[in-house]
């Protein structure tokens, strides 16, 4: 089994692998909440969403988590004294 790798902003991807993401990754995007919202599409039940993140992660994860449910691991950056990556797993839009 191979690896596909889609190197284009999301935006111009279209669906061609709508569903079918293991690993969906992002950086200097967007905040949590349109990250969450466009990677969504892509990720089945068992993908992971890695994020480098800055500083504001934590308000960014506040505003987001009014709308969606998910399981999220953050690790320090090694390059950014006040960054950090986050593992996004689990990814649902709460019901309304």
């Amino acid at each position: 089994m191979g690896a596909r790798v889609a190197a284009e902003r999301i935006e111009d991807h279209g669906m061609k692998m709508q569903g079918r993401a293991d690993v969906v990754s992002a950086r200097a995007l967007a905040p949590l909440p349109k990250l969450l919202a466009l990677a969504a599409p892509y990720m089945h039940q068992e993908s992971v969403l890695l994020l480098l993140k800055g500083q504001d992660f934590v308000h960014e994860h506040a505003e987001a988590s009014k709308a969606w449910d998910y399981d999220v691991v953050t690790i320090p950056s090694v390059t950014n004294p006040g960054g950090q990556v986050a593992a996004i797993r689990k990814l649902r839009r709460k019901r309304a």
